[in-house]
């Protein structure tokens, strides 16, 4: 893991780095009464000596991460001013009897061990209940960090790695000190001294403490790099359980993969015991044999057939640089003395953990209509923090329902499974937004930080992104999207904020509001990228998704898009406006490689995943649209389109059932209940549902909604019913599906499909035969709708037919490779 110096910057605000969740006093400068998330102590004002400390002694200056035995810390030693480590135990392991002892002891031990290789251990200490032990902090990358960004490393690189942990492990074990539990996660690759071993002494304490709570022995230690016999509860393991665990992560670094993996703990524990280990080239068939050879050694079942000291391993290691060295030299690595067989990988993974984060949804202290700052403020800080390296954070829709004031921060962590909890909340104090934010740890309540941001309206904009650097520094991680000017203009912030507040909400009657308050706050800000990519995105849905027959809208539309990227080459919505414009014209590549440059920089772009998850669907990729899809969905449930596309894939297949439950009931507004209807009456046609049509009919003649869009759906559910159009129902569907050359080609395939469908219901094959003719001339890309809708199969052998589905299949051919590829930035 990378920690860097603390910004040390003259700051208005208030700010907090160290302190207990709920003991904080009230803010005398409040306005009105303050809320616990703006109740700041006057003693924190004064200065950095004045902030409480860990154990009297240690101030916290950020996170570092979090795992089985608690949560790890940079903090300032204030009685020598150094920089350490401080690890705060798990509180259940902590409270187990005598345990202070058994670490004090260990501890001890452990400091024993000074070698470059090896993190020095320094302290034990108590604060408040909670147990802790400081170390040597290593500046660098946590090596299982390297290898989940890298994949496998080069063989060189590698086995320089390992012989580092070697040389780290020999000093240990001439100590007379055992690891225990050695892996990615506990070495750090500095920048200075190459690989270093961290959390010496702490397996074996922690077995104690296990055993003095439990009564029973205690089997500590990750299980895919366990040696057997400590899977199985030895207890007279020596160092060569730590060198078991050296063979198992050389085969990651070299495979990018774990030797072992199962689909639980004790699959993967256990497999060790029952299989011989895996041979490296089964993932790397291009490795040397002696690199092979050595780690099937390491990894020998029996511990008499595995190297005798970590000593033997480095000389190993050393004749293999050697020889890599000088290509001419043959390399060799004696066997064990009773051979290794080779054995194929189990299947199955272990995912490296990162720091978990849930954003909870800020807290609007002021009148109702303040609420679109809140959500606006809460949803930009969510993106920042998304796309940071080493973080992963909760989706929108996991954390929406905690919106109480009075919520226990700690237990929705808790609840949702994090490490850290951002809460915060907003109040508007006269011309100044008052915003409050701080970072909590679950396992321990630390507030790691906290600050107050007192604004005025026309730099409210500002406070996500200072929020979500002054976080992301906090957790020792980097946000590294490039920010952009914010418009200085208060009526231009507001008119982008309550513009995008309509816009969050989905429904067609908000966008005409949302394009005007936009195009308003981009004349009046043309500088800001936000205002003009979001302005941009707005007037492409709508070309994309309404009947807008606007012949500049496409223009204007592109004009502010490609405005905004030469400013800020990676504004997100100007991105996603660009791949709306290019799909209204049926571009699908080009639609698909802006969308993976819109997710690639901002995770949680929902316009993006859910377009994307809608082409990757239709092209038959299922599996990955539907994650899309069901992202989209996570991050924002009110979303209807997502939920709808997620519907119709299961109607496709059959799964009526599903499609019922993923449909869900009928959506509040009147542009998404027409789709909801539209979609519920297609698939009872694809079905011949007559009796599910007749009952849906019922439902929309007593609804209320434009005369137009009764009668078509109506008439639609009618040709369902009676296999037949009055002419009144062919007026009205040809009102609401038109033949319109003014319309988008996306649009116009997209009717050409409703209306084919409606032709083959009532039995006129040719009919249906020209709609879809003219469905592909627009562009069709629905290849799962071609493949999967029971109503062609009266064309299925028509060589007319084949020639539509083979050319719909190459209009997407590739864009799955596009669209699930990740580009590394």
């Amino acid at each position: 893991m990378t920690s860097r110096p603390e910004d040390d910057r003259a700051r208005t605000e208030v700010e907090i780095r160290v302190g207990g969740a709920g003991d904080a006093a009230p803010d005398p400068i409040a306005a009105t009464e303050a809320s616990p998330l703006e109740e700041v102590s006057a003693r924190q004002t004064l200065g950095e000596d004045r902030r409480p400390l860990v154990g009297g002694r240690y101030e916290l200056l950020g996170m570092l991460g979090a795992g089985g035995m608690g949560t790890v810390y940079r903090a300032r030693d204030r009685e020598l001013d150094e920089i350490v480590a401080l690890k705060v135990l798990r509180k259940e392991l902590a409270a187990a009897p005598g345990m202070l002892e058994r670490f004090r002891r260990e501890v001890k031990l452990a400091r024993r061990v000074t070698h470059r290789n090896v993190a020095r251990m320094f302290d034990i200490g108590d604060h408040e209940g909670d147990r802790f032990l400081t170390m040597e902090l290593i500046e660098g990358e946590m090596l299982g960090n390297l290898v989940s960004r890298r994949g496998s490393l080069p063989v060189r690189d590698a086995c320089s790695i390992s012989r580092d942990v070697c040389a780290g492990l020999a000093a240990a074990h001439s100590a007379g000190v055992l690891h225990r539990d050695l892996k990615p996660e506990n070495v750090i690759i500095a920048r200075d001294r190459g690989a270093v071993i961290t959390d010496f002494g702490i397996a074996r304490a922690l077995a104690q403490a296990e055993m003095g709570r439990t009564g029973a022995g205690a089997v500590l230690g990750t299980p895919a790099y366990m040696a057997p016999e400590q899977v199985e509860g030895a207890a007279d393991l020596d160092a060569r359980a730590d060198l078991y665990a050296v063979g198992a992560m050389l085969f990651e670094l070299l495979t990018g993969v774990m030797p072992w993996r199962g689909d639980s703990v004790i699959a993967v524990a256990a497999a060790r015991l029952l299989r011989e280990p895996p041979d490296p080239r089964a993932e790397r068939p291009d490795l040397p044999a002696a690199v092979a050879s050595l780690v099937l050694r390491l990894m020998a079942r029996r511990r008499d057939d595995r190297f005798a000291s970590a000593d033997e391993i480095a000389a190993a290691l050393d004749e293999i640089d050697v020889a890599l060295r000088d290509s001419a030299s043959p390399l060799t690595v004696s066997p064990s003395p009773s051979g290794v067989p080779r054995a194929r990988p189990s299947s199955g993974s272990l995912a490296v953990t990162a720091k978990t984060v849930a954003v909870l949804p800020f807290v609007n202290l002021g009148s109702r209509e303040d609420a679109y700052l809140a959500e606006l403020l809460g949803e930009d800080l969510l993106d920042l923090l998304s796309v940071v390296r080493g973080l992963r954070v909760r989706p929108r829709g996991e954390t929406a329902r905690f919106t109480d004031a009075g919520r226990d921060v700690r237990e929705v962590g808790r609840t949702l499974g994090v490490d850290v909890v951002v809460d915060a909340s907003i109040r508007r104090v006269g011309d100044t937004v008052r915003v409050a934010v701080r970072l909590v740890t679950v396992e321990d309540g630390f507030q790691l930080w906290a600050r107050r941001f007192d604004r005025p309206s026309s730099q409210v904009l500002t406070v996500a992104d200072e929020a979500a650097r002054a976080i992301a520094a906090t957790l020792a991680s980097e946000l590294d999207r490039h920010m952009a000017p914010i418009a200085t203009d208060p009526v231009a912030q507001d008119h982008y904020m309550r513009a995008r507040h309509l816009m969050n909400r989905g429904t067609f009657e908000a966008f005409p509001t949302a394009v005007a308050l936009l195009e308003e706050a981009h004349a009046r800000a043309p500088e800001d990228p936000r205002i003009a990519g979001t302005y941009a995105l707005a007037i492409a849905r709508a070309v994309g998704t309404h009947e807008m027959t606007d012949s500049g809208a496409y223009e204007r539309a592109r004009a502010a898009a490609d405005e905004t990227l030469a400013v800020d080459p990676e504004q997100p919505e100007a991105l996603v406006a660009l791949a709306f414009l290019h799909l209204s014209r049926s571009e699908h590549v080009e639609t698909a490689e802006y969308l993976r440059r819109a997710i690639d920089v901002a995770p949680n772009a929902i316009e993006a995943l859910d377009l994307a998850g809608r082409m990757l669907v239709e092209a038959a990729r299922i599996e990955p649209g539907m994650r899309m899809l069901r992202r989209a969905l996570a991050i924002y449930p009110e979303m209807q389109q997502p939920r709808q596309s997620i519907a119709r894939v299961h109607a496709l297949l059959g799964e009526h059932e599903a499609f019922l439950d993923a449909i869900g009931p009928l959506p509040d507004n009147a542009s998404d209940r027409i789709a909801f209807l539209l979609l519920r009456g297609r698939v009872l046609l694809w079905r011949r549902d007559k009796q599910g049509a007749e009952a849906l009919a019922a439902e929309v003649a007593r609804l209320p909604m434009s005369p137009y869009a009764q009668r078509a759906i109506g008439g639609l559910l009618r040709a369902g019913i009676l296999s037949e159009l009055t002419p009144e129902d062919r007026a009205a569907l040809d009102t609401i599906l038109p033949l319109d050359p003014r319309l988008p080609k996306r649009r116009r395939s997209f009717y050409a499909q409703v209306r084919a469908e409606v032709k083959l219901t009532i039995g006129d094959v040719p009919g249906g035969l020209e709609e879809l003719v003219i469905a592909d001339q627009e562009g069709l890309a629905d290849v799962l709708w071609l493949e999967r809708c029971e109503l062609f199969a009266p064309l299925r052998r028509q060589a007319a037919f084949e020639g539509i589905l083979a050319r719909t299949q190459a209009r997407v051919a590739g864009l799955h490779e596009i669209l699930e590829t990740r580009r590394r930035r």
